[in-house]
């Protein structure tokens, strides 16, 4: 009887011991397969908050530069509307997040130009002459330069003036 019940429990406990093998396993196989999960959905999210944080930095670039842009604008408008001899200096910032950029200032508009972006802006119609007081239609205003810009007539023409002062 004891060696009945002895191959009975040896029986019981290799089966057991089979059973919680193959439970180890498959614990095993889960946790890799939860793991593999968690992988995946964690590179989801921060893929998602990156391009997100990404958006938030690219908009807060193009409002820099569209203050810029006003800025520069309001100036222009403001020296076109004033009697002949009224100047002012423009400053340009030397650069917005790391990025160098240049304000194109056409007849009636000016742009500004940087590596991934070009925002536009609307001015009063000008007539632009370099220095030497000849017509030209568009002048680029470089990032950290500093420019006078002057309303001034020669001939019965009115013409803005921009000259490079740094």
């Amino acid at each position: 009887m004891k060696n009945i019940i002895r191959k009975i429990i040896r029986k019981h406990y290799n089966i057991q011991s089979k059973i919680y093998k193959d439970k180890k396993a498959l614990m095993s196989l889960d946790f890799l397969f939860s793991f593999i999960i968690l992988i995946i959905i964690s590179t989801l999210i921060l893929g998602f908050v990156y391009s997100n944080l990404s958006n938030i930095y690219s908009d807060d670039e193009n409002i820099q530069e569209r203050l810029i842009l006003d800025k520069v604008a309001s100036e222009i408008n403001t020296v076109s509307s004033k009697d002949q001899g009224y100047s002012t200096v423009i400053h340009l910032k030397k650069d917005v997040y790391g990025y160098s950029y240049y304000i194109r200032v056409n007849k009636n508009r000016i742009t500004l130009y940087d590596t991934f972006n070009r925002l536009d802006s609307s001015i009063y119609p000008i007539t632009i002459k370099n220095k030497y007081g000849s017509p030209i239609s568009y002048i680029n205003l470089n990032s950290g330069c500093d420019y006078n810009v002057s309303k001034e007539k020669i001939n019965n023409q009115t013409f803005i003036l921009f000259v490079q002062i740094n």
